[in-house]
């Protein structure tokens, strides 16, 4: 006895639609990709010279979880050319940078469109 839904024409509509999905999702994730490295090709990461004027962190939570995360910042204030000189940045810098870094410390720092990628 045929119910009244026909369950094979619902099963290649689900595998229809979950196909779909898959492959915008693939389509959106290479356009990131290409989209990035054609940004790296136009915009190439930028080295100047700088100091660490001051550090921070801020505590966040998730709205929909009860846990907590840290974000941590450092102050850069260039000492040459690179971008204008005298005018301090702020980055949110990886946990680790952050932690071997002390204010005043001088060295290279390296950012690639107002995202900060190393200071040695």
């Amino acid at each position: 006895m045929l119910g009244i839904f026909d369950t094979s024409a619902f099963n290649r509509q689900l595998i229809v639609i979950v196909a779909a999905a898959a492959a915008l999702s693939f389509a959106m994730w290479l356009a990131e990709k290409l989209v990035r490295k054609l940004l790296l090709r136009l915009f190439p990461p930028v080295d100047t010279e700088a100091v660490v004027i001051a550090k921070r962190l801020e505590v966040k939570a998730k709205t929909t979880s009860k846990k907590a995360y840290t974000v941590y910042y450092m102050t850069f204030q260039p000492m040459t050319g690179g971008f204008e000189r005298g005018k301090r940045v702020e980055y949110e810098t990886p946990k680790e940078r952050y932690a071997l870094c002390a204010e005043g410390d001088k060295g290279l720092l390296t950012v690639h469109m107002n995202k900060f990628l190393e200071f040695k």
